[in-house]
């Protein structure tokens, strides 16, 4: 069957509506059962939640009839089966169930009932998807008919429009491009429309019309070809002389001028070529150009090779030659392609240039330049009357400062000298010998670098001139001896001060020559000791002094300076001049002086440290009868004062426990009148709701009326809210007392919250706080969790309150003490007890922590319970606390506590109990 475009197109549309159709189709195929799985679980999570929602005061309150009346409600859905309540204690409380709904697949859910963050029951729920199913696909059904009936709508109004908009007006096009093959250029082309069609019937016309002009143009043309066969003759002449004259150039040119064929071989080159390479021009006319580059193949080669078509341009390499003598020479090669008339390439002409000599400089320079760059000298370049034009990387980075660059700066300016008149005044030095136009060779300069840092520079400074003398440049090479005058001077400083150490110390000192023993120099502290002069001793070996008070000290020196090694302490006895011997101790040590090995020696005198010792042990002697009859004396003594210390003991124990056991009994006072407050409420309201019991039986035996039921019921309710608000209240009280009690008479460890500690000890310290009518401000942030002992802990911070109240405002009616806790760091929390009161006297604040220290003694104060705190803090707990205090303004006990406890106690030590 033959293919037309209206077949085309419309076999491409219907293709291009069905493709999608499709997609469409498959994709809500696939999609199907996530709808429905999506659909399911809302539903699901949707009913469970209002049923969960809505029964869960029905079920706290045990009212049967609101949840049956709720699941009613819910059960009016169709797709639900079963819904059952269950109360973890009673069981099934509510539920509901059709069977005949159980169609299609199930899906259940079961979900908690919350009530006040607790759950009180589970609700379970199952679900039928049979009716999902089925609106789903109803869904679907319509969509698909609904793109079916599109799709034939657009086949036959796409059918219409290709008939009427291009069929027609194709077949009136073909026609008239029938007519214009047929030549018959005099009837004109109209257009129908003014359309794509339309727009090509009038380019036809447009064809028509330029054939026409064409063939007339033809005609004018073969008249003008004839005049311009005579011109051409002209040009050919006159080209045939212009191409002798510039053969004759190409023979006179510098550069060697090469012809190569295709195939790169040699077809003719000039006398510049022929002095470049040194090959006479008939012997190397037909070679191949492999015997001018050493290779087969040369890199320009390659690259023309590759670009011949393209070659419109000069192609510039520069490469490696051979001479003819063997010799390598490098060359610039302008390769460029000689096409002939019809554009092909034809041959190869390339120029070559020797720049074998300049390359040599080239490479001279960039190593010159690398030289200079990397260099660690100060290098720059200044003009003729000593600005700086240049200068290297080192010379910038040790002059330039503060964003200031040295360049356009004379170079005196830069090498700057300070004066008193001018701190920045230019070198003199440098600007004479540049006024002058002499060198400078060696000479070492002061001047300052950047940051206004001194230093020392040897300054070389050259003229660079030009051919008639004068000159053009001034170089200045800087080499910084900054570090060598430093070291220089450090080593006269240190020989200077050796000096001083060796004539004036007390300690005789010898220098020796290593190889002979020679005697260098003494100094006067061995001259005035041994009494020696320097002549005896100077110039001679050590030995033939005759120092040695013995043979057997002899030997022993003799060994010490043949061994020339390090040694300390070596005992050997000397002699003086006037024969006295004397109990030395030798220290030696090898030295380099003058760049010969040395052995300095340096003489202790303990002759009266011996005679000294010899005296203790004889005094020790004397004394151990002594010591030995003391020891018994102390024994005693210690027995006694053993008997004094336990009875001490004893007593500060009973004096802990009555502290803990009066806490206890204040503690026990506080939370009974705290109680009494609830559970004096809850007393009333209980008989309040027995008479109206009472009452309202009466009232039911007479006749039971609504108005009477709704206020029985309203009573009721607001006794039963009194009396829970008022146990609730006693619940929590006891709950603290409970803990706190059982906290302060253990030192049981576990982990905790301390807020929840801290805030226990507070509920049961409130009856002394309202009492004294001071404030409490406790700020614990939450979560500063502990794994220590939460007794030990309530105790320090009773004390600490009790402290406060009890000496903080003396003579003040009210205060403020604040309670706080930060973290420090992750292993570490800070506590602090701080108060507004009276403060302590600086004398007292050293014995705030000492036992039976007290301000109040016979006034309620024992001295013992600061002593206590600071016990418990740095034993059990293993913290810190300090206090700080000022008078007039207030005192801060500071408790630096881990939070980790350290695990040195037992929980059954009975010493930690009573502590």
């Amino acid at each position: 069957m033959k293919s037309t475009v209206r077949r085309a197109v419309v076999n491409a549309v219907l293709l291009g509506m069905l493709l999608p159709a499709l997609g469409i189709g498959l994709y809500l195929a696939t999609d199907y059962n996530h709808a429905l799985d999506r659909e399911i679980r809302t539903r699901l999570n949707h009913e469970a939640d209002v049923v969960a929602l809505g029964v869960r005061e029905s079920l706290w309150a045990l009212d049967n009839d609101s949840a049956t009346a709720l699941l009613d409600a819910v059960m009016q859905d169709s797709s639900i089966v079963t819904i059952d309540i269950r109360d973890p204690n009673l069981g099934h409380v509510v539920s509901r169930n059709l069977p005949e709904r159980n169609t299609g697949q199930l899906h259940e859910i079961e979900r908690a009932v919350m009530y006040r963050g607790e759950a009180i029951g589970h609700v379970h729920l199952v679900l039928s998807d049979s009716a999902l199913r089925e609106s789903l696909q109803q869904q679907l059904v319509r969509l698909i008919s609904l793109l079916a009936l599109q799709l034939v709508v657009s086949v036959l109004l796409i059918l219409f429009v290709l008939q009427r908009r291009v069929g027609r007006p194709l077949q009136k096009l073909s026609a008239e491009a029938v007519m214009l093959a047929r030549g018959e250029l005099d009837r004109p082309i109209v257009s129908l429309r003014d359309d794509e069609i339309g727009n090509v019937e009038t380019q036809l016309e447009l064809t028509r019309q330029a054939l026409q002009n064409l063939i007339h143009t033809l005609e004018q043309k073969n008249e003008a070809l004839e005049t311009d066969l005579g011109e051409r003759r002209r040009v050919e002449a006159a080209l045939r002389d212009r191409e002798q004259r510039l053969s004759a150039l190409v023979d006179q040119s510098p550069l060697a001028v090469i012809e190569f064929d295709l195939g790169w071989q040699i077809l003719d080159w000039n006398a510049a070529a022929q002095h470049i390479f040194g090959w006479h021009a008939r012997e190397i006319i037909g070679r191949d150009a492999s015997v001018l580059h050493g290779s087969a193949q040369s890199e320009g080669m390659d690259l023309l090779s590759g670009h011949r078509q393209d070659a419109r341009h000069m192609l510039t390499v520069k490469q490696e030659c051979l001479r003819a003598d063997g010799q390598s020479i490098v060359c610039h090669w302008y390769y460029g392609v000689i096409h002939d008339s019809a554009g092909a390439p034809e041959r190869i002409m390339a120029l070559v240039e020797d720049i074998t000599v300049r390359q040599r400089t080239d490479d001279e320079v960039r190593r010159l330049a690398t030289v200079v760059r990397l260099t660690s000298n100060l290098i720059a370049l200044t003009d003729a009357d000593g600005t700086i034009e240049w200068a290297n990387q080192a010379f910038l980075r040790r002059f330039d400062s503060d964003g200031e660059s040295v360049l356009q700066r004379k170079l005196a300016d830069v090498l700057s000298v300070h004066h008193a008149d001018n701190p920045a005044a230019p070198n003199p030095l440098i600007h004479d010998v540049i006024a002058g136009g002499r060198q400078l060779s060696g000479v070492e300069l002061p001047c300052f670098g950047a940051g206004n840092m001194p230093l020392w520079a040897a300054v070389e400074l050259r003229a660079i001139r030009g051919p008639d003398h004068g000159i053009l440049q001034w170089a200045a090479l800087l080499t910084d001896v900054t570090e060598r005058r430093q070291t220089a001077e450090a080593l006269r400083h240190s020989e200077l001060k050796f000096f001083s150490i060796f004539q004036h110390s007390p300690i005789p000192i010898c220098v020796l020559r290593q190889r002979d023993t020679c005697c260098l120099d003494v100094n006067p502290g061995f001259v005035g000791n041994f009494g020696f002069t320097r002549e005896r001793l100077v110039g001679k070996p050590l030995l033939e002094a005759r120092l040695h008070a013995s043979e057997e000290d002899r030997l022993l020196l003799k060994n010490l300076l043949k061994a020339s090694e390090a040694s300390s302490g070596t005992a050997i006895r000397l002699l003086t001049a006037q024969g006295a011997a004397r109990n030395c101790l030798l220290h030696l040590r090898p030295v380099t002086m003058d760049e010969e090995p040395c052995l300095l020696i340096a003489v202790v005198d303990v002759t009266s440290l011996v005679e000294a010792r010899h005296e203790i042990e004889a005094l020790n002697q004397s004394l151990e009868a002594r010591v030995a009859s003391r020891t018994q004396d102390l024994a005693a003594s210690n027995a006694e004062l053993a008997s004094t210390l336990d009875k001490l003991k004893r007593t500060l124990d009973e004096l802990v426990r009555s502290e803990k056991l009066a806490a206890l009994g204040s503690l026990v006072a506080g939370i009974a009148h705290e109680l009494n407050t609830p559970i004096g409420n809850s007393l009333m309201v209980a008989s309040t709701l027995h008479d109206a019991n009472r009452q309202f039986r009466e009232q039911v035996a007479n006749g039971l009326r609504r108005s009477t039921l709704d206020n029985y019921v309203e009573e009721a309710g607001s006794a039963a809210d009194i009396l829970m608000r008022n146990l609730q209240r006693a619940a929590e009280l006891i709950s603290s007392f409970k803990q706190v009690a059982v906290d302060q008479t253990s030192s049981q460890r576990r982990e905790f919250d301390l807020g929840e500690v801290i805030n226990e000890i507070v509920i049961t310290m409130q009856p002394v706080l309202r009492k004294s009518q001071h404030r409490l401000l406790v700020e614990i942030p939450a979560g500063l969790r502990m794994d220590s002992y939460p007794g030990p802990l309530g105790q320090v911070i009773a004390n600490l309150l009790n402290n406060s109240l009890l000496h903080a405002f003396d003579g003040r009616e009210h205060g403020t003490i604040i309670l706080k806790a930060t973290p420090e760091g992750e292993k570490h929390l800070r506590l602090e007890c701080r108060d507004d009161g009276v403060g302590i006297t600086p004398a007292n604040l050293k014995r705030v922590f000492d036992p039976f220290f007290t301000t109040r003694l016979g006034r309620d104060g024992t001295g013992l319970g600061l002593n206590i705190v600071h016990n418990i803090v740095t034993g059990m707990l293993g913290g810190e606390i300090s206090v700080d205090s000022t008078l007039g303004q207030g005192t801060c006990f500071s408790v630096t506590l881990p939070r980790h406890a350290p695990e040195t106690l037992r929980e059954d030590d009975p010493e930690t109990m009573d502590a």
